[in-house]
């Protein structure tokens, strides 16, 4: 049995033997068809068994749409138009299209190296959203349809979904960071609840939150609404059991100002019309900070009962403040809590022997899927 790894540069194969060890076999270039990086967020079709994924360039072309069956065999390249290598992070897919993300946190070295910033990526003047729609069959981009954000400024690490309403529109559900550039050059101060997210690396963007974006296909135009109820977080997660399709929950790892995660917060968002609280939330406790969350469907072979019916897990960490040394603050404790998805309450907190960073993050593979997986 084999399980695919890939975070953005190389496509890893760890071979899972009977006894449950992990072994290495190496890069998987896809029989030579890939050379090139692949984002860290590929998406899976749920039904189709299909996944959908592209590659972000610092040279032209500047992106690149793959397609994979459920055979693993890589499709042809399509190459996507941009005019500027971008920080192009992750995507979307409905039932019908795959989305691709041009965002104006450009690449540029010489910013860098002629001015304070620390990063090697900023935010460019002028250039706006670009949200691409191509077919998730197409052999070429010459049928993609392109929505732009005129005069606004944001930035999405990721994405949580998105579905086809009817044939004419289209929603998608992401983190979105707003930039503080205005329009002729010049930065205003977000309030206090839309502080700066990293100072340290001068992202010069607010934390970011949910929204919901509404793409109109009939009349080309699109709408952002902020729907996070001021609540602060990332790494959105779902049921991928509705990846492309219609879902009611998303779960976010809501931030503190030290941009550590201190809690988990579901959205309810067929209740966001009506009358009563939308959203939910599970605390891990006083210092206690935790990584992201994977959802685990507790039904994992067929579509469960209700959406929500699985658990969240997560890895987190107890800090503990040395008195001598106020900048140790590593207890070494570390758990890893079961959450229940439906009631947003823990049923499980297990103490590991080691400590686990913060940055460790993971999916869930079920067993059907590892039995699946070709020798």
């Amino acid at each position: 049995m084999k399980i695919i790894v890939s975070h953005a540069l190389y496509v890893d194969v760890i071979y899972v033997t009977k006894e449950g060890d992990l072994k290495t076999l190496g890069i998987n270039n896809y029989e030579k068809q890939l050379d090139h990086w692949l984002t860290p967020h590929p998406k899976k079709d749920p039904q189709t068994k299909e996944m959908f994924t592209f590659g972000s360039r610092r040279e032209k072309p500047y992106c690149i749409y793959r397609k994979i069956s459920e055979d693993g065999v890589m499709g042809p390249k399509v190459d996507i138009t941009v005019d500027r290598p971008t920080y192009m992070h992750d995507l979307c897919i409905t039932e019908h299209y795959v989305i691709f993300q041009e965002l104006p946190y450009v690449y540029d070295p010489e910013v860098m190296q002629t001015s304070d910033h620390e990063w090697i990526f900023h935010f460019a003047d002028g250039i706006w959203p670009r949200y691409g729609f191509l077919k998730r069959n197409a052999t070429s981009e010459d049928k993609i349809r392109w929505f732009e954000f005129t005069n606004q400024s944001f930035f999405v690490f990721h994405n949580a979904n998105a579905w086809e309403v009817d044939k004419d529109t289209i929603v998608l559900y992401c983190c979105i960071m707003e930039s503080n550039t205005k329009k002729d050059g010049s930065k205003y101060i977000f309030p206090a609840d839309f502080q700066r997210y990293d100072i340290a690396l001068n992202f010069e963007i607010s934390w970011p939150q949910l929204y919901k974006m509404t793409f109109d296909m009939k009349n080309n135009t699109a709408i952002k609404e902020n729907i996070s109820s001021n609540i602060n977080g990332d790494f959105p997660k779902i049921n991928e059991k509705y990846m492309g399709r219609k879902s009611k929950y998303i779960y976010i790892s809501e931030v503190n100002r030290d941009n550590k995660i201190k809690s988990v917060v579901k959205y309810y968002l067929d209740r966001m019309k009506e009358n009563r609280p939308y959203y939910k939330r599970f605390e891990f406790g006083t210092d206690i900070f935790a990584g992201e969350v994977v959802f685990v469907p507790k039904n994992d072979d067929k579509w469960a009962t209700n959406e929500d019916d699985g658990y969240l897990i997560v890895f987190a960490h107890h800090e503990v403040i040395d008195k001598d040394d106020p900048k140790k603050i590593d207890s070494g404790i570390s758990y890893v809590y079961v959450i229940d998805a439906k009631r947003m309450i823990s049923v499980a907190k297990l103490q590991l022997p080691t400590r686990v960073p913060y940055g460790f993050h993971a999916i869930y593979v079920t067993e059907k899927e590892l039995l699946d997986q070709k020798p």
